[in-house]
């Protein structure tokens, strides 16, 4: 059973990360995977203590749009490779 806690996958670019998340539902009877993006900024702060953002500073801009290009692919793959299996199936 997959642990539905954690994220499938995970892109890091600097202190920017990008999570995919896979959730299944029922759809006519069939599972049906769909996929979710988070995106995260982890920082210090004046203590020394790790934290999450999610605002962004215009720098991180050209970092988060590489992470969601990758997660982009990366999703695009699992959906090619899951109507692979469906047209397999069907012949």
């Amino acid at each position: 059973m997959p642990d539905d806690t954690r994220p499938i996958t995970t892109y890091r670019m600097g202190s920017c990360n990008a999570a995919i998340w896979r959730n299944v539902n029922d759809q006519d009877g069939q599972s049906v995977a769909h996929y979710s993006v988070t995106l995260q900024r982890r920082y210090r702060d004046k203590d020394g203590n790790w934290k999450d953002a999610t605002s962004w500073y215009p720098g991180h801009l050209p970092q988060l749009i590489l992470l969601l290009i990758r997660c982009t692919w990366w999703i695009a793959s699992q959906e090619d490779s899951a109507a692979d299996d469906a047209v397999s199936a069907e012949a």
